[in-house]
């Protein structure tokens, strides 16, 4: 008896509903087109999502095309560019705006600021296995200002001696040191980080001068990942004058492109006003008529 071969059935499969559905190499992808405001917003959009942007390959890249510097060992690419790139404080849970404290490590807004922030005299000593160091040698600080004494947050020095009261007290000196260490590389990175900020900074300033101040607030952060600004960590004249006309031609295109939208969105309006306008005109005939109606019934009423 022969046997007749299994009919194959077609398994048909179920269609990506929503971008939590797509496979993590496709979502990796997908952020490759992403400015990293807009990744940041990504990881944020649901769980699901967040899961599949876990991969440091895809955070590291994004600072990579922010330009920024070099993403430090101790800090992960996400709570980099966070810093960098996100408006938001990372702590308020309304997300209010802030600024950034490269040395810190923290995008704080002013309440938040108030109230984790600890001032201390730069000579304050911090004494752990017979070592006599600085609080600055420990965790990240601000250094002092003519405004501001030097300063640093509460909960890292909180953590930090959790952290330190963790390790075998034969290997503390030792790990003390590479704290040290660690610090001081910190200190060098956030100088790297201002000088960026800078040149962004004085490049807003000269767009802002020429008349381009509403297309720069329209555009926010958006143009500082721009790479005619993004190209290094100084700003010559001659830097400015090779970029500056190619600056203006692309704010026109913004202007242009918002006047349009405004135009559109006037007579979006408009459409929307007289479409109304016609229903309540219908609607007020309608009870003009009813009533009317009425009116004659009641008058020509048989008893």
């Amino acid at each position: 008896m022969l046997l007749q071969p299994a009919t194959q059935i077609a398994v048909r499969r179920r269609p990506f509903r929503t971008i939590s559905d797509l496979p993590a190499e496709m979502l990796a992808e997908i952020t490759t087109y992403t400015t990293p405001l807009d990744l940041i917003r990504l990881s944020q959009s649901s769980s699901a999502v967040a899961s599949g942007l876990e991969s440091s390959y895809i955070w590291t890249r994004a600072a990579n095309t922010a330009e920024l510097p070099p993403c430090p060992e101790d800090l992960s690419g996400k709570d980099y560019l966070v810093i960098a790139c996100s408006p938001e404080c990372q702590h308020c849970p309304s997300r209010a705006k802030a600024q950034v404290d490269w040395d810190l490590r923290r995008r704080l807004c002013p309440a938040c600021m108030l109230q984790r922030i600890v001032q201390y005299e730069d000579a304050t000593p911090f004494v752990a296995s017979g070592l006599v160091l600085k609080i600055r040698d420990v965790v990240h600080t601000r250094p002092p200002s003519s405004r501001y004494g030097a300063a640093y947050l509460h909960g890292d020095l909180t953590d930090f001696k959790t952290t330190l009261s963790r390790v075998p007290a034969g290997e503390r000196a030792a790990f003390l040191m590479e704290r040290r260490k660690a610090m001081s590389a910190a200190r060098l990175h956030a100088k790297e980080c201002r000088a960026w900020e800078a040149v962004v900074t004085r490049i807003c300033a000269n767009l802002r001068s020429l008349g381009w101040g509403a297309e720069i607030q329209l555009l926010g952060r958006t143009l500082e990942e721009h790479p005619l600004i993004n190209q290094g960590f100084e700003l010559t004249d001659e830097d400015w004058t090779g970029i500056k006309e190619a600056l203006i031609f692309y704010l026109s295109n913004v202007r242009a492109e918002e006047a349009v939208r405004q135009i559109k969105e006037k007579q979006k309006q408009a459409k929307e006003k007289a479409h109304w306008e016609k229903v309540f005109s219908r609607q007020e005939k309608h009870e003009a008529r009813k009533a009317a109606k009425q009116t004659y019934k009641a008058k020509h009423r048989r008893y």
